[in-house]
């Protein structure tokens, strides 16, 4: 009775959390097979009841997880699990079926799977010392046929690999060795093109699972790296956060492979997360939410909003409010960090091209430009520099100083006092 209670527990905080839920699976032979659940705003895992899987992924909007099986069944064969979940947050595992290749492509090396857009995609790793090349291609889960892709210009095969839902793109992950980094592609299905998404530090360590979600890639860095850290990469912001800490979860150096599935779908508007990286979360706190089933937190393409559409309005080359950029705007000779547009004070901020950021000098007579002396907008700073009431404020909407004297309330009172110095006092 104890596995049936923690099963209803593990598949009912994955369906209604309110924060954002991860599936993981250890394989290997000490510590046994599991799976856990991760809550990714904080770490917290609780274990499952999958396990001894080769490859993961799911499909949240139809409840499915898709798992190839760790056992061998010939080379053109693999053993495909799909389980369901169903509204009572109940796990029921589905019979192995035999995914085949009708062409002798050998598959016993399926080490990834990831689904999107209807399709469940199958990449193998390949064995150079069985002389067998990796393959990317889909499995049909009518007639369970593995069909190859074409590939372009990317080496076929991948240690890991999720779906981008956002760019309708498989990212795949690429281990490197000797002097050769990590790396992650986004590889789009229809035209068979790549692109480098980042190359992973040292420090980040290898990976053996990928899942995406809420902009973010969430790299497993291995049960065998001792690590226990799933590393975490913004996909906006183009910068690695602060890695999800999962204690609990095996990270004891067995040698064991783990693997990544997506994550739960729960609106970005309510999940927990700063999706956007505008230092704002979820709504009514970001500017971009609706709601909090709204599926984005930016204000897509909203004119209203310009520091918070995701568009490059004023056409300088930086885009919205970042917290990054706003702390660092850079100056005469610096750059801005970040992203950000230097121009926005925040995800509201009404402009992206106020009169401190806009490379010109807003005729207040000194010849001067905005704080940087326009190197943010015109790539080169204008020999008269930066404007002396903008400097260390890019957001500001004037280059001029406020009327803050009393000439003109003096000039207002001249004809009075005229009129009174002309009356005599008669006794």
């Amino acid at each position: 009775m104890r596995v049936l209670t923690l099963v209803a527990s593990v598949t009912c905080c994955w369906l209604g959390a309110a924060n954002a839920q991860l599936i993981t699976a250890y394989t290997g032979d000490e510590p046994p097979p599991k799976m856990w659940i991760i809550d990714v705003t904080t770490g917290d895992d609780v274990e499952g009841p999958l396990g001894k899987s080769r490859a993961l992924a799911s499909d949240p909007t139809t409840n499915r997880i898709f798992e190839i099986e760790d056992r061998s069944l010939g080379r053109t064969s693999v053993s495909l699990r799909i389980s369901t979940v169903d509204a009572s947050g109940r796990i029921t595992q589905g019979s192995p079926r035999l995914v085949v290749d009708d062409d002798g492509i050998d598959i016993r090396f399926i080490r990834s799977l990831a689904f999107g857009n209807g399709t469940l995609y199958a990449a193998s790793s390949g064995n150079s010392r069985a002389g067998v090349p990796g393959s990317l291609g889909t499995i049909d889960l009518e007639t369970y046929v593995y069909t190859p892709l074409p590939t372009s210009n990317l080496s076929p095969g991948a240690s890991a690999m999720t779906f981008d839902h956002d760019r309708n793109q498989l990212l795949l992950g690429s281990i490197g060795s000797g002097s050769n980094p990590n790396r992650i592609f986004a590889f789009d299905p229809e035209t068979g093109e790549s692109e480098l998404v980042v190359e992973l530090p040292p420090e980040e360590g290898d990976f053996d699972g990928l899942a995406y979600g809420y902009q973010r890639i969430w790299m497993d860095c291995g049960a065998s790296n001792a690590c226990g850290d799933i590393s975490v990469f913004n996909r906006i912001t183009g910068a690695f956060e602060a890695p999800l800490d999962t204690p609990n979860r095996f990270g004891n150096g067995s040698g064991g492979a783990t693997f990544l599935a997506t994550l739960a779908v729960i609106p970005p508007c309510g999940d927990g997360l700063d999706n956007d990286g505008d230092g704002e979360v979820d709504h009514p706190a970001d500017p971009g939410c609706d709601s909090p089933d709204d599926a984005s937190e930016r204000a897509e393409g909203a004119p209203s909003l310009p520091c918070d559409n995701g568009i490059d309005d004023d056409g300088d080359g930086w885009i919205d409010f970042d917290p990054t950029t706003f702390a660092s705007p850079g100056d005469a000779t610096t750059d801005p960090a970040g992203g950000g547009d230097p121009g926005c004070a925040g995800p509201s901020a009404p402009t992206e091209a106020p009169a401190c950021q806009n490379g010109i000098d807003d005729a207040d007579g000194d010849d001067a430009v905005d704080f940087d002396g326009g190197r943010s907008v015109n790539g080169v700073t204008d020999p008269a520099g930066p404007d002396p009431q903008c400097i260390g404020r890019p957001w500001r909407n004037r280059e001029t100083t406020h009327g803050c004297g009393i000439g003109s309330e003096i000039a207002l009172l001249l004809p009075a006092l005229a009129y009174l110095r002309g009356r005599r006092v008669r006794w």
